[in-house]
């Protein structure tokens, strides 16, 4: 054997054969065209070594019919064949005359090769050859084998075919896959062929050796990669969509048009909602940067969570507001919040008055008055509120009439409210003593002094008609 290497490599046997999404084939031979042999097409009879004149031989045709993997063999069945027969009963189908007549004549050692056509593979690496095949013989005399030829000369690709036999005796097709060498890759000058070689000893079983659809495709590529994504993840082909952790398979077509399948781990991380309860008084700033005066339960922010996932917050605000409002009637302050709870201040010192708590005050002296106003977590002070008529026991000079201060330390003003060409004040204790009386003339504004000891005094001023009792308080 001239020029010959043997390649020794792993077999892949398929059965059943797997079908892939998407192949590119760079090319193939189904052995059914009317052109297979001759010019262009399968050199048959390339010799090996010796070939006996009753030698085992090439064909092409559906004696030994195609059938997939794992079918069992058959004749006759339209799916032509590539198979060794022999030339006693050369319709038989893949059977082959194992020998033992020499003696007498007929000798039938064989060493063939069916080659393919020339074919280019230029642009294409990475590269199967796959077939379907029966093949039995007899170990290491009798058997089929695979063959390519780089341009450099032809080479064994593995060791010899061997396929499972059927209950029924027939062999059983069977899908073969290697890769072919890199010296095969982007080669303008390739050829692919079968081997088969007995010798005459008259030891051998069938079937000999068939092959059909022959083909070189480009092999599909692997990778596997993690990904972790936020409730789903869609794969990057698009058929399914997982929505929790786990390892998945893809396949998509990669830039060769062949398989790219990709083993992906997945993590699903969750995102998550929840609800923020708050209660203000009268405005507040949320996590959105927005002021809210007013009650809220749909406004919505979204946060990242730890697993890196959105976290959908709502706000639930509750504003609660305080009317700090008063309604006066005379010296009777009256705060109107109902069911609040209540603090009465002197003005303009602010400071509390002992006991003042309820939602209404009687002043009992003349001067301003606030009131602090608490309901739902809230507080308001109210405006001051001036009370002027306190200690009044009748009046006809009308509600411009003051005296202040009163209380007093003894010195007070009386304001008629207009001039008056004579009044008269008199003043008595509560027992009717008086303590003084005097008349004054064209006058409004009056600065008296009070020079007796601290108690209550009455003050009575008269001008014609005009008649006022007023309760003064000396301290």
């Amino acid at each position: 054997m001239n020029n010959i290497k043997l390649i020794f490599a792993s077999l892949l046997f398929i059965a059943p054969a797997v079908l892939t999404k998407a192949q590119t084939v760079v090319w193939s031979e189904p052995f059914n065209a009317s052109t297979v042999i001759g010019s262009g097409g399968w050199n048959l009879t390339a010799s090996m070594g010796i070939n006996d004149p009753y030698a085992n031989f090439f064909t092409i045709n559906d004696n030994e019919g195609g059938v997939a993997p794992p079918g069992c063999g058959v004749a006759g069945n339209g799916d032509q064949t590539l198979h060794i027969t022999n030339t006693l009963l050369p319709t038989i189908g893949a059977a082959y005359n194992s020998g033992g007549l020499c003696g007498s004549g007929f000798c039938v050692a064989t060493h063939v090769r069916a080659e393919s056509e020339i074919f280019s593979t230029i642009g294409s690496s990475n590269m199967l050859f796959e077939f379907d095949y029966i093949s039995n013989g007899s170990a290491g005399a009798d058997f089929g084998t695979v063959w390519y030829n780089d341009g450099s000369g032809w080479t064994q690709l593995g060791s010899a075919l061997v396929s499972p036999t059927c209950s029924s005796g027939q062999g059983q097709w069977t899908a073969f896959s290697m890769n072919l060498p890199t010296s095969c890759d982007n080669n303008p000058t390739v050829q692919v062929g079968f081997g088969w070689e007995n010798n005459d000893d008259g030891v051998g079983t069938d079937p000999s050796l068939a092959v059909n659809d022959v083909k070189i495709i480009i092999a599909a590529t692997t990778s596997s990669f993690s990904v972790s994504q936020c409730d789903s993840y869609t794969v990057p082909s698009g058929d399914e969509t997982y929505t929790s952790s786990g390892t998945y398979i893809d396949t998509i077509t990669n830039s060769a048009g062949a398989d790219s399948v990709m083993t992906i781990t997945v993590t699903i991380n969750n995102s998550n909602t929840g609800t923020d309860i708050q209660s203000a008084c009268d405005t507040y700033t949320w996590i959105d940067g927005n002021s809210y005066t007013s009650s809220n339960s749909t406004a919505t922010h979204t946060l990242t969570n730890v697993a890196g996932c959105d976290s959908v917050v709502t706000l639930n605000l509750t504003i609660n507001t305080v009317s700090s409002a008063v309604t006066q009637t005379g010296a009777l302050l009256t705060a109107d919040e109902i069911g609040a709870t209540y603090q009465w201040l002197n003005c303009p010192s602010m400071t509390s008055i002992t006991g003042a708590n309820g939602q209404s005050y009687t002043a009992t002296a003349n001067g301003d008055y606030a009131v602090i106003v608490t309901n739902n977590g809230c507080s308001d002070t109210s405006a001051c509120y001036t009370v002027t008529g306190v200690g009044i026991i009748e009046n006809d000079f009308g509600n411009r009439l003051l005296l202040y201060p009163n209380p007093t330390n003894g010195e007070f003003s009386i304001d008629l409210g207009e001039t008056y060409d004579a009044v008269t004040i008199a003043m008595t204790d509560l027992n009717g003593k008086l303590i003084q009386s005097k008349s004054y003339y064209g006058l409004q504004l009056l600065n008296l002094d009070l020079d007796e000891p601290a108690g209550v005094y009455l003050l009575m001023i008269e001008s014609g008609e005009k008649k006022a009792v007023i309760r003064l308080i000396k301290e």
